[in-house]
């Protein structure tokens, strides 16, 4: 699943990760080190590509929903040559206009009547065929109802397919393993 609410515990097993943005006009990576159970800032790194100020197809992406692959590859291998980390394992951040996102709310059931709900409840608020998106979902809170009946909240996430692949070729193509994709709100929260 490339797509992940909580990308860090797969990568906290290892020494040292990346964390990419690739936004409009810039690329931000940082280079983390696992350091008394909490992630230590050891790298970073900042390009800038103004030109999209002067030519809007300039831009790396735009809310268009479109990412230019060979271009943000090339600023992206110039920015790791800049940077010389020492990992090539990393989480991409993926932009708001990208990740839609959900809070529903389902009755207690098994986990495999769950996961089931859930791509059904799905359809109901993602403008795209479930089959075209990744999703992902974290429990967020629990109640009863005023009948005693558990109600679980859940946020759920989803992006297109299409621009997973995108992603995955851009990072591919800079030589870097993309072990995860999380929205941008995600990576905020986080790293505050």
């Amino acid at each position: 699943m490339f797509i992940n609410l909580n990308p860090l515990k797969a990568l906290f097993k290892q020494d040292s990760y990346l964390g990419v943005d690739i936004g409009t006009a810039s690329i931000k990576i940082v280079e983390l080190k696992n350091a008394e159970k909490k992630p230590r800032l050891i790298n970073y790194a900042s390009l800038e590509s103004p030109e999209h100020l002067e030519r809007i197809n300039s831009a790396i992406q735009t809310s268009s929903l479109d990412i230019g692959i060979d271009h943000t590859t090339a600023l992206l291998r110039q920015l790791l040559d800049q940077m010389k980390p020492g990992t090539r394992e990393a989480v991409g951040s993926l932009p708001s206009f990208l990740t839609f996102m959900t809070l529903i709310e389902l009755p207690d059931m098994p986990e495999a009547d769950l996961v089931k709900a859930i791509g059904f409840q799905a359809r109901q608020y993602i403008p795209f065929k479930t089959e075209e998106v990744a999703i992902d979902w974290a429990r967020v809170g629990s109640y009863e109802d005023e009948g005693g009946k558990t109600k679980h909240q859940l946020f759920i996430t989803a992006v297109p397919n299409e621009y997973i692949r995108r992603y995955q070729q851009i990072f591919k193509q800079a030589g870097i393993s993309l072990k995860a994709l999380e929205g941008e709100s995600f990576s905020i929260v986080r790293s505050l």
